[in-house]
């Protein structure tokens, strides 16, 4: 397509600097851009090097912006880019409108580029009379069909999935496969863990520990070697070192956040924090203000350090750029994103939620996720956290099986949804000074919730699917 000379009416400029000004000096706008756009989205030549420089960036998992792109553009000789130009399209911004439109009008000039081009080599093909005519009707089909994908080699066929899938089975069962992220709850743990491209979300009412379970469940993923990125809208990571190293210590978070500690229980602080894993866990405190922002930092992230996991805590607080949408939607469109999101980059993620209050019938439900239950669609797996003492019920719950047990210090954890695992649910045991959730003592088997009425969506393998 280079050799095709565009015409100004297949190319806008203006918009092309427009673009490249406002990623430079906006990462989350920049990870927006680049799921979009590709080189050829940008007719001008300095435009498209530029574009060029940034993905580089991009991909490397550094920081983007005018220093680390001049930089970068001084080390490549190659390219005619002067810092002049660079200067200068750095002070362009969006200011009116949003940056996608801008992203689209570029993508739709593209196509036209594109097909412009298709039109020339049709002509030429028919112009041919050398070539057959089916084979020149097939050769122009094929130059229309190339025009309207947007570059990758996504398809496969159902053999090639099944090949896959026999080696993937294979591999599993002569215990090469990759090994899910254990969590150290047994329920969980022998259904796979926690597995590459699941949105996993927690759900659970004021109080019932959410971040806690979450917490646990990243505590013991570092500590078996796996690397996690964890994003809190309401804690600092102080705050969560200071849990994690009550989890550990068995000292308690409260006396290690704001009381003066023994000498016995400082040694324990210290020995702890120590033994800690050093370059597991990664805290972005500056991008947690907006969903953009975490987002491109789990991108960041997974190409830097890469990470196993990711973990948002929580959705409904999140700082959303859909002016026009409700909160329903806005929940959707996030829930969507995370699951993209780590089905693109083979990571797990973990969203926490909170749920619509029952005084009636504090045992919580799926249909009770606050703001949507689109949140629910998009997960691939949703555990609801309850704990009957809370509420002040002694017993647990008719729904484990246990209800002659006595409720003290326990939280029933409800799977009550498991794309790839069924339902089911456990009891474990929960400490509330360390705010540690964990295995109970004496174990006991999960309840398997098949009889529970959950709905089940169309792709479900758990649904009464006809074959």
């Amino acid at each position: 397509m280079n050799d095709i000379k565009d015409k100004t009416e297949l190319a806008d400029n203006t918009c092309e600097q427009l673009v490249l000004g406002t990623v430079m000096n906006n990462e989350s706008a920049l990870a927006e851009a680049v799921g979009l756009l590709s080189e050829h989205s940008f007719a001008d030549w300095q435009n498209r090097q530029l574009w060029q420089l940034i993905v580089t960036l991009y991909r490397q998992g550094s920081e983007v912006n005018v220093v680390s792109i001049g930089k970068l553009l001084a080390s490549h000789t190659d390219m005619q880019v002067t810092m002049a130009y660079l200067a200068q399209v750095a002070t362009e911004c969006v200011v009116s409108g949003t940056l996608q439109d801008y992203l689209l009008r570029l993508k739709e000039l593209e196509q036209r580029r594109a097909l412009k081009y298709v039109g020339i080599k049709i002509q030429s093909l028919s112009n041919d009379e050398s070539t057959p005519v089916d084979e020149a009707l097939s050769n122009a089909r094929q130059l229309i069909d190339d025009s309207l994908s947007d570059r990758k080699n996504s398809v496969i066929t159902l053999q090639q999935a099944s090949e896959q899938m026999l080696q993937q089975l294979q591999e599993r069962i002569n215990g090469k496969a990759e090994a899910g992220t254990m969590t150290g709850f047994h329920a969980i743990d022998s259904h796979g863990g926690l597995r590459p491209s699941d949105l996993v979300i927690i759900a659970g009412c004021t109080s019932q520990g959410k971040t806690a379970f979450a917490t646990s469940l990243v505590l013991h993923a570092i500590q078996t070697g796996c690397k996690v990125a964890f994003y809190s809208l309401e804690m600092t990571a102080i705050q969560l070192a200071a849990r994690m190293t009550a989890m550990c210590s068995h000292v308690s978070a409260s006396t290690i956040s704001y009381q003066h500690p023994s000498n016995s229980d400082m040694v324990k602080i210290q020995a702890t924090a120590h033994a800690m894993p050093k370059d597991s866990l990664y805290f972005d405190d500056s991008s947690t203000s907006s969903i953009d922002k975490i987002l491109a930092s789990i991108r960041r992230m997974k190409i830097r350090y890469r990470i196993d996991g990711a973990v948002v805590d929580y959705l409904q607080i999140l700082n959303v750029n859909m002016r026009t949408a409700n909160k329903e939607q806005q929940m959707a469109d996030v829930a969507r994103r995370l699951k993209n999101l780590a089905k693109e980059l083979g990571i797990w993620i973990i969203a926490l939620s909170q749920l619509n209050r029952n005084k009636e019938n504090p045992e919580p439900t799926i249909d009770r996720l606050r703001d949507s239950g689109q949140i629910a669609e998009a997960a691939d797996i949703v555990l609801l956290i309850y704990r009957p003492e809370y509420y002040g019920q002694a017993y647990l719950p008719k729904s484990t099986g246990r209800s002659n047990d006595s409720s003290h210090n326990k939280a029933v954890i409800t799977v009550a949804k498991g794309r790839n695992i069924g339902t089911f649910q456990f009891v474990c045991d929960f400490t509330p000074e360390l705010t540690l959730f964990s295995d109970e003592a004496q174990p006991h088997d999960e309840v398997i919730l098949s009889a529970q009425p959950v709905q089940q969506e169309a792709d479900s393998p758990y649904g009464d699917v006809p074959f």
